[in-house]
């Protein structure tokens, strides 16, 4: 019974919308204690900045670095598998995520990266390839968040620290063997049975492909974190280094929480209260 209904899609479905309600209800309790004062203060604080403009064309910069970065990490994936341009896996990115947006579970962006292998008789073998490539992703997301609530908490909470620290130490072995398990999984007989005899067998996942996977993903996730620690360090008294840390934190937490991708805003605004509490970041 318990397998059935993790397979269910309409229970994750439920399970989001629980958490959407929590989320919104959370919000809603903080709504009186939202000031407007405080609003206008911390946009005063950003834009009389000296180096307004300056900051505001980085914070553009950052978005193409995203969408670069993002692309670089599928194309790498891929590329070795199939024969494919950067501008055809850019195309097929920026697709992907826009119909992800749309679908619950990001069953879209999976659907359309799928897709796109099916005319050349590898469907099943896509569904390993967008595996790495989101266990990638996650991976990075996970390390940084550790190692930035690691530096959140090493000087109030010594303990919890350190056991933050063991915990990312677990991750990256776990992350060291995942090729080796993908690759026992597609070439074992179960693996064959699973994605059929028909289908190419010379597909190799090495480790070596996903550590430099790792370098576009740290990039990206970077990129969007140091986005809003832009925003925060400029409207508040809050450092760049220490509103990084904080917006890392936010974004790694927000990111395993189960949501449905068009109310993403509201879990990560939730989050990022908590995780800014007494740091006078408005939410």
């Amino acid at each position: 019974m318990i397998k059935n209904l993790l397979h269910n899609s309409r229970f994750w479905v439920a399970v989001k919308i629980v958490f959407l309600i929590l989320f919104l209800f959370y919000i809603y309790s903080k709504w009186e204690s939202i000031s407007t004062e405080n609003l206008e203060v911390n946009f005063q604080n950003l834009t009389s900045n000296s180096y307004f403009y300056l900051w505001m064309l980085v914070f553009v910069v950052l978005f193409g670095i995203n969408w670069f970065t993002d692309t670089l990490l599928w194309y790498n994936v891929v590329r070795n598998k199939t024969t494919i341009s950067f501008y055809q896996a850019f195309k097929i990115n920026l697709v992907s995520h826009a119909v992800g947006l749309v679908t619950p579970a990001n069953i879209g962006e999976y659907g359309i990266k799928a897709l796109s292998f099916t005319e050349l008789g590898k469907s099943r073998q896509s569904l390993l390839l967008t595996f790495s490539y989101r266990s990638t992703k996650s991976f990075v997301k996970l390390a940084a968040g550790l190692l930035a609530m690691y530096m959140i908490l090493q000087s109030s909470y010594p303990v919890w620290s350190v056991l933050l620290l063991v915990a990312l130490l677990l991750l990256c072995i776990v992350y060291w063997f995942m090729p080796q398990l993908l690759e026992w999984v597609y070439h074992h007989k179960w693996g064959r049975w699973i994605f059929g005899d028909k289908e190419v067998r010379n597909w190799h996942f090495k480790r070596s492909e996903f550590l430099r996977a790792t370098i576009p993903a740290s990039v990206r996730f970077l990129s969007y974190s140091a986005e809003l620690a832009i925003l925060v360090a400029l409207g508040t008294k809050l450092n760049f280094f220490n509103a990084l840390a904080r917006s890392i934190s936010t974004y790694s937490i927000s990111t395993f929480i189960p949501s449905l991708s068009v109310f993403d805003p509201v879990v990560k605004t939730s989050v990022g209260d908590m995780i800014f509490t007494g740091e006078n970041v408005g939410i």
